[in-house]
């Protein structure tokens, strides 16, 4: 996205009461300055890529922060009751590409990443107002280009992938937000790693090649941030995933097949192993992106859904068993881009 975007939401509309009351989808669409006032859209919503937004928790508020390939960082405050967006102070904040981000788990950090120079800025939260502040030392070298990025799920350690062989670990130093290479980093696999997601107990961190019917699990060294493939990794699946969502809790993991091909499910078990979720490929849903709601109780994806055409919709989701139904609701005809998903309270 380039410098003339602003980020909109959409929220329900009377005539479409099915649309969960849960969340907001905000949104960032093309066509007008980003420094303008924001308001609500309607009957019209554009798709994120994964890893183009970031939604944090501050002290009575949420903030949505969004990085621009410019090497700038936009944030805006989050009014959990009417959905508007407000640019937090010292917007845009500098930053080194602004190709992938990742924030921890606590709304602490903010880490900003390059693709071209394999740099990443790393940035205090204000949990008052959501300003970012630059971490002394920053950018941090990985190795590697670092094209997607990920926390584990307690903060502890920063994950990035190049779509190659190797994998950057940098641990976060809890005071700061400072980076550093574990010892080993980057780990090369052997294999290309085109995505990896943490989980969140932070014991786990899991990835798929893109080109094969895998999950790979690596099991986390909490100590070291170190890592290395479980008994029985990798995983087989039915299909090739071309996206992978990691629940909430920690408790399921997601293979988006793209459109037209069912989604799967798997349960983490305590070991890192997958187990089929029952009635897994859910041969309705079929998505080519998704991210939940922090509740867990909708999976609001892109992709041709049950309608045999581009859509976006919110999907339940059994809390206890992981299947996924069929949404009563979706918009048709989607141009493609990105979006981010925030509850409707104020509070964290």
């Amino acid at each position: 996205m380039g410098p003339s975007s602003r980020i909109c939401w959409l929220s329900p509309t009377p005539t479409h009461r099915v649309w969960p009351p849960t969340a907001l989808i905000l949104r960032a669409i093309r066509g007008q300055s980003r420094g303008a006032p924001v308001s609500p859209l309607r009957h019209f919503l554009v798709p994120v890529t994964d890893g183009w937004t970031a939604v944090v928790s501050g002290t009575s508020q949420k903030y949505l922060y969004i990085p621009f390939n410019d090497s700038t960082v936009w944030g805006y405050a989050i009014d959990g009751t009417t959905g508007a967006l407000t640019p937090v102070t010292g917007n845009p904040a500098s930053a080194a590409g602004g190709t992938s981000i990742a924030a921890d788990p606590a709304g602490r950090f903010l880490f900003v990443g390059d693709s071209a120079t394999g740099d990443i800025t790393a940035f205090t939260i204000n949990p008052a107002d959501g300003a970012l502040t630059v971490v002394p030392g920053s950018p941090f070298s990985t190795g590697i280009l670092a094209a997607q990025l990920a926390t584990d799920g307690q903060g502890k350690f920063l994950y990035a992938t190049a779509g190659s062989t190797q994998v950057a670990a940098m641990s976060i130093t809890q005071s700061t937000g400072a980076l550093a290479a574990v010892t080993g980093s980057p780990f090369s696999l052997g294999f290309p790693m085109a995505q990896i997601q943490g989980e969140k107990s932070g014991k786990f961190l899991l990835g798929i090649s893109g080109s094969d019917a895998h999950i790979h699990v690596f099991q986390i060294d909490t100590n070291t941030g170190g890592f290395g493939e479980v008994v029985g990794s990798p995983f087989s699946t039915v299909s090739v995933p071309v996206n992978l969502v990691v629940y909430p809790t920690g408790k399921f993991v997601y293979s988006l097949n793209g459109a037209g091909t069912p989604m799967e499910a798997y349960q983490i078990g305590t070991s890192g192993n997958l187990t089929a979720v029952t009635g897994s490929p859910f041969t309705s849903v079929m998505l080519d992106e998704g991210q939940f709601d922090q509740s867990g109780l909708f999976l609001f994806g892109v992709g041709a859904g049950h309608l045999g055409a581009p859509t976006f919709a919110p999907y339940p989701t059994n809390t206890s068993s992981g299947a996924v139904s069929v949404s009563q609701f979706s918009y048709l005809g989607f141009p493609g881009a990105g979006f981010a998903v925030s509850d409707l309270t104020n509070a964290p």
